[in-house]
């Protein structure tokens, strides 16, 4: 009987060691953890705004250069302006739909990204309000333009190619008598 309550003892006290080491090897192993899934960047227009715009118009210095409405049957036409060489529909809904690259800080200099006097607005228009977007200077990589939301004065990074396609609807090409359009700053301009 003495044998057997050792042998028990001892199994007792291998599997006491074993657990203990298990538990010891464990807690010095490096743990991995798992980052959150990353949230999506916001979308450039809020969702309850998208669904009521009705005009989007398009201003160069200060001057309208065009403007689009949608008609009843949810097409955009254009009211003033030069006529479009692309459908108009598919780059509006882009417009509306864009999420922002980045968002950058209250405190950024205006004028490093092109904002203190911008030359380019596009202002969306809805039954509720609007929006007013001031279009800066390419980001440093060219995918992203630096862009003002107003009334609440926002700066985001967008995409490069949206905006190219709003502003190529009604913007035509650079000839000796017109200025260049591109959203990078002027030689001399900074």
């Amino acid at each position: 009987m003495a044998r057997r309550t050792l042998f028990w003892f001892g199994m007792f006290l291998a599997v006491l060691v074993l657990v203990l080491g298990l538990r010891q090897w464990k807690a010095g192993r490096p743990r991995v953890h798992l980052s959150p899934t990353p949230t999506p960047l916001p979308r450039l227009f809020p969702a309850h705004f998208v669904e009521e715009v009705n005009a989007v118009e398009v201003y160069r210095d200060g001057r309208l250069l065009a403007k689009l409405e949608k008609d009843p049957q949810d097409h955009w036409q254009v009211l003033q302006g030069p006529e479009p060489a692309r459908d108009p529909n598919a780059v509006v809904q882009a417009l509306l739909q864009t999420r922002v690259s980045a968002v950058l800080p209250p405190d950024v200099d205006e004028k490093a990204v092109g904002l203190a006097q911008p030359r380019m607005q596009i202002r969306v228009i809805s039954t509720r309000g609007f929006y007013n977007l001031d279009l800066g200077h390419e980001t440093p990589v060219g995918k992203g333009v630096y862009v003002r939301r107003s009334p609440r004065g926002e700066i985001f990074a967008v995409p490069a190619e949206v905006m190219q396609n709003v502003l190529s609807l009604f913007v035509s090409p650079t000839t000796p008598t017109n200025p260049p359009t591109a959203l990078t700053p002027t030689p001399g301009e900074e």
